[in-house]
């Protein structure tokens, strides 16, 4: 592994293609990395270079997720379930409120490669290897891992209360001293929009939900994820290629030996068993 590969955070599909031919000895094409994506080997991310609006997942229990009792056709009642939700590889289950603040999302965020995006790195794939065109759909939206912090930032769309309107952003000290002595709106009233304020700010999601993935976007794989993989298959191969240790050949044989008492009424310490014949 190379000093400067070590030091990129993430690298595009031709320079993880590039890498990988390096580390097998091998021919490896973006085709080839799209499909170990599609395949679920290789975690495939996003690097938003431009700003994209988002909704922030919260973690919610189980027992708490809001629903609605609605009566079936065939007289039953069952639960339909208010808000979207997305349950992660660990059985946590993220709500997304469509009345919850947008954020703004820049930088790289790894794909979970739902039924709509999933579409869409198909429809890349089969275009990169002259297979068939795969139809258009009308929304191509993503569910999104935050799986580094480091490699990503949100930033809140904040509407400000009409008292406060005519005084821009609020992000310095200046406007915060002007907006709270010339507004109309009682000290404790500031307080509250501005704590308000800052807990929304400061709010970040494991998940997010983007409904449209952007032309500008680039597709992109973490240094991490690029690492796990070659990990993994050396260490697939390694164990291939291990023969047996005293202690699993001896825990084999033990088993063997009881499948064969079991069905075939094998004697171990006869000289001679009529199962053998």
């Amino acid at each position: 592994m190379s000093k400067l590969f070590k030091l990129r955070r993430w690298v595009t599909l031709s320079d993880a293609a590039k890498y990988l031919e390096g580390a097998f000895t091998e021919t490896v094409s973006e085709a080839d990395i799209l499909q170990l994506a599609l395949d679920g080997q290789l975690k495939l991310s996003v690097n938003f270079v431009n700003p994209v609006e988002v909704l922030l997942g919260t973690l919610t229990p189980k027992t708490e997720i809001p629903y609605e009792t609605v009566l079936g056709k065939n007289g039953q009642h069952f639960r339909r379930y208010i808000s979207m939700q997305h349950q992660a590889e660990d059985g946590e289950i993220y709500l997304f409120d469509k009345n919850d603040p947008i954020y703004t999302l820049r930088g790289v965020c790894d794909l979970t490669l739902d039924d709509r995006s999933r579409l869409k790195i198909e429809r890349r794939y089969h275009s990169a290897v002259g297979g068939p065109l795969l139809a258009d759909i009308e929304e191509d939206g993503a569910m999104l891992q935050v799986e580094d912090q480091q490699l990503c930032s949100f930033e809140m769309q904040f509407e400000e209360p009409n008292d406060l309107e005519n005084f821009g952003g609020l992000e310095t000290p200046e406007f915060l001293i002007k907006a709270m002595a010339e507004s109309g709106l009682k000290s404790d009233e500031l307080l509250d929009f501005f704590q308000k304020r800052l807990r929304l700010m400061r709010r970040t999601s494991k998940y997010c939900y983007l409904k449209h993935i952007p032309d500008d976007c680039s597709y992109v794989i973490r240094q991490n994820s690029l690492t796990d993989f070659i990990n993994l298959v050396n260490g697939s191969l390694n164990n291939e290629n291990k023969p047996l240790s005293t202690t699993e050949r001896n825990t084999l044989l033990k088993l063997v030996i009881g499948m064969a008492v079991k069905g075939y009424r094998y004697d171990p310490a006869a000289s001679k068993n009529a199962a053998t014949k």
